[in-house]
């Protein structure tokens, strides 16, 4: 996320290119590298909403960086800048989610929890084993359904409906 420019997100499509990841490099130097793995390289889709998200938070970000000076005209400009228009630390997200969870008094979850919750959500909704597989980028779907997903308790009450419709109970 803390690497994904502009030019990443495809909005007549809906969609984000996710082709590179942050790292640390020698002195804590931030880099930028290709995913772990070939299949972690992927297109992503997002629902209009958020795609509406982006574009405002788009807007805004430019009107900011050009009252500070910055460049805005260069297509590979980050969603996610510092205030110096450079990546953020990789501890940006997390303070971010702490400073919300604290705000609003919820329960603490990490940023990596968002990925099982997506899982999770997407099953329950009727998504497919392959199209959320594909969208976490994970070479197997059993590291989506074993490590990634929880059976909910609609899930739970849906089995048991089922088989009692089967069964004609």
């Amino acid at each position: 996320m803390l690497c994904l420019q502009w030019s990443d997100i495809n909005f007549s499509k809906n969609t984000v290119t996710v082709s590179k990841t942050q790292s640390r490099g020698d002195n804590a130097r931030l880099l930028v590298q290709s995913p772990k793995t070939a299949r972690s390289n992927r297109t992503v889709y997002l629902d209009p909403k958020t795609c509406h998200i982006l574009q405002q938070w788009k807007l805004e970000q430019r009107t900011q960086l050009l009252q500070y000076g910055f460049n805005v005209n260069q297509g590979h400009n980050l969603i996610f800048a510092n205030e110096n228009n450079e990546m953020c630390q990789p501890s940006k997200p997390r303070k971010w989610l702490e400073h919300t969870l604290s705000k609003y008094d919820l329960k603490h979850v990490t940023v990596h929890a968002f990925r099982h919750t997506y899982a999770t959500l997407a099953f329950e909704a009727g998504a497919s084993i392959k199209s959320v597989q594909d969208q976490l980028g994970h070479s197997s779907y059993k590291t989506t359904l074993d490590i990634y997903t929880a059976v909910t308790d609609k899930e739970k009450n849906e089995a048991t409906e089922k088989l009692a419709s089967y069964l004609n109970f």
